[in-house]
């Protein structure tokens, strides 16, 4: 069985947050703190902080794609080109 998790994790919103406990409740990992940005905006303006941050401790990130890249994996390039090890995002 693969090791529970602990991690931090920011998001835009309250929705985001229960999807985001949710999925990792189904994952058997635990969120220890969520931080609620109020906005993809904000949640952009603290991603190089949480990729610090996910130096020490694992942090999942989560933003809405919307229309700002052709995939994920494009925003997350664009977004937070060199992430932390223990970054998720």
């Amino acid at each position: 069985m693969p090791e529970r998790v602990e991690l931090n994790v920011a998001v835009e919103g309250m929705t985001d947050e229960a999807i985001v406990r949710r999925v990792l409740g189904e994952l058997g990992h635990t969120a220890m703190r969520v931080f609620l940005s109020g906005g993809k905006g904000l949640l952009l303006e603290r991603l190089l902080r949480y990729n610090t941050a996910a130096r020490h401790f694992p942090w999942l990130v989560l933003i809405d794609l919307d229309h700002d890249a052709e995939c994920a994996a494009a925003a997350r390039a664009l977004w937070l080109p060199s992430p932390s090890d223990d970054m998720c995002s």
